[in-house]
């Protein structure tokens, strides 16, 4: 029973860190095409 907790826990906080890593990934992305269309646009 303790095993299916910490198993639990730790997979909660690997996801946690995936999907934090994921949006600074994705802000990232977003930030270099706005700038990318904001220079062809002038």
């Amino acid at each position: 029973m303790i095993i299916g907790i910490a198993t639990a826990l730790l997979t909660s906080a690997l996801n946690a860190v995936y999907m934090y890593r994921k949006d600074r990934r994705e802000e990232t992305e977003t930030a270099a095409k706005l700038k990318h269309l904001e220079e062809h646009n002038e």
